[in-house]
């Protein structure tokens, strides 16, 4: 997806005192405070997938006039592009010191960075460690905290931290809502009832989807997946448990998408949160003819000529630039009247 249709404005809020157990929310709508301009902190998973679609929020985000501290490590700032210059007093990189874990590669401050996907659970134990230093990024701001936490799945924690401090949290997904949706919600991810035990249970349309969907997983995506997704692993927890934990915890979820786009889906998602290339099915590896075969039919034959119109629709939808920046804006709008209330 292109990174102009970085955000779809169904925003889905939960109930932000029952997680957090903070008295010092208040998420009623509230223009009482100067010009309505916000600070935001941004907080994106180490892969660069994360980072760019978190970037370029957040220089939309800064040219609607508002601040943003970005966190990110040394090695990843120089992997982004640079801050504009007229954007420059609104957007800066605060930087995360990766700390040394064992078996993660030295100067390994992204999965792009590691040789090995087995590798994953000990950068993820590295990002767990920004915990403390989110932490420390806010106590130095008092009195007057940021606005909003505004975070990716893996920092699960997040929302914990920021609550000591009174600060709402928004969760950006740049995953779909149908993967969100097909995933399940929190209890199921976090293993606490209805959690899906085997591989082959991800091969089929899960009981919560009403609607039929083509959606599932194949049986060697569905093995590839099960281990590193839903076992505890290094870092202490799993994937599943992150994305689980973030979703219940925080206080809106945010998602990178359209409804012009997944409809259902974001139907669906907010319901439960109340807040084509040729492979074979069972070992996932490539044939020359079949990815021939597929090229021919999506570019060519008459078959393919649905899956052409259907591409053409949703280029012009993510290549809407007063559509994309309406997202945006209505995701700020909706920021700014829920934005803490400064003591």
């Amino acid at each position: 997806m292109p990174m102009e249709s970085l955000l779809c404005c169904s925003i889905y809020s939960s109930s932000p005192l029952s997680s957090t157990n903070s008295p010092v929310f208040d998420l009623h709508p509230s223009r009482s405070m100067g010009d309505g301009s916000l600070h935001i902190v941004m907080l994106p998973w180490l892969a660069v997938g994360h980072l760019l679609p978190f970037m370029e929020l957040s220089k939309r985000m800064a040219q609607h006039g508002h601040r943003v501290s970005l966190l990110v490590t040394k090695r990843n700032i120089q992997r982004l592009p640079r801050v504009p210059p007229h954007l420059s007093s609104l957007l800066r990189f605060v930087e995360l010191p990766m700390p040394s874990i064992e078996h993660l590669p030295e100067n390994a401050e992204a999965s792009i960075d590691l040789p090995s996907d087995e590798l994953r659970p000990y950068l993820r134990q590295a990002f767990d460690t920004f915990q403390h230093r989110l932490s420390s990024f806010l106590r130095q701001t008092l009195p007057r905290v940021p606005d909003w936490v505004v975070f990716d799945y893996a920092a699960y924690w997040a929302p914990r931290v920021a609550a000591e401090f009174g600060v709402p949290c928004a969760y950006l997904s740049v995953f779909s809502a149908a993967s969100l949706s097909f995933f399940g919600p929190p209890a199921v991810l976090m293993g606490c009832e209805g959690v899906r035990a085997t591989p082959e249970q991800f091969m089929e349309r899960p009981e919560w989807v009403p609607f039929e969907s083509t959606i599932f997983y194949k049986p060697y995506e569905a093995r590839e997946l099960f281990n590193p997704g839903f076992l505890p692993d290094a870092s202490g927890v799993s994937e599943s448990y992150r994305f689980g934990r973030t979703l219940e915890d925080c206080q809106l979820i945010a998602v990178r998408s359209s409804p012009e786009f997944e409809p259902d889906w974001l139907h669906l998602l907010g319901k439960l949160h109340k807040r084509p290339v040729p492979r074979n099915e069972e070992d996932g590896s490539f044939t020359a003819e079949g990815i021939a075969t597929t090229l021919r039919l999506v570019m060519v034959e008459e078959q393919g000529r649905p899956l052409r119109a259907k591409a053409k629709e949703y280029r012009e939808v993510f290549g809407d630039e007063k559509l994309n920046d309406g997202h945006v804006w209505e995701f700020l709008e909706y920021l700014t009247e829920h934005r803490r209330q400064q003591a």
